[in-house]
């Protein structure tokens, strides 16, 4: 039996330098009708400085953001990614010790892409179409690197 394609295919991170930096992938299998509504919550993150105390407060901040996300109850799932985002914003900048990281939180919508990002990380997407392989780079322009999460990104998957 075929197993039907899911959303996500595969990720690929890349930390830049593997014997100094860690990457964390937070991925969200939505489950109930109302989270499938909403979409896929991801999240990623670069840690370039820190140990153990300094993957706990991403992870923290990645779990709240999509508790956010998940639960809101905006009926327009853009505002509660913006809600998601301005969690994942006030968690990352009443946090001490993160100055070494890297992160992106976004949201795959049916054909809707969202992400915001914080420190200075490259965003591609890339899949199949037809007998090729299409990639886009989606990395914002011009990050505000003292903002974390202050940023918003969307933009509609068209084959």
């Amino acid at each position: 039996m075929k197993k039907p394609p899911g959303i996500f295919n595969e990720f690929y991170i890349d930390g830049g330098s593997p014997d100094e930096t860690r990457v964390i992938l937070h991925l969200t299998e939505p489950v109930s009708a109302e989270e499938k509504l909403k979409g896929h919550f991801f999240a990623i993150a670069e840690v370039t400085q820190g140990g153990q105390k300094t993957l706990a407060k991403i992870e923290r901040i990645f779990r709240e953001a999509e508790q956010f996300y998940y639960e809101s109850k905006s009926p327009s799932v853009a505002q509660s990614f913006v809600s998601a985002a301005h969690t994942a914003k006030t968690l990352f900048s009443s946090m001490s010790g993160l100055d070494g990281v890297n992160a992106t939180i976004g949201c795959v919508e049916g054909k809707t892409v969202r992400i915001s990002t914080s420190g200075n990380l490259a965003v591609w997407i890339i899949f199949r179409h037809k007998d090729e392989t299409l990639i886009h780079d989606i990395s914002p322009a011009g990050v505000d690197l003292i903002d974390p999460f202050s940023n918003l990104i969307e933009g509609e998957i068209k084959l």
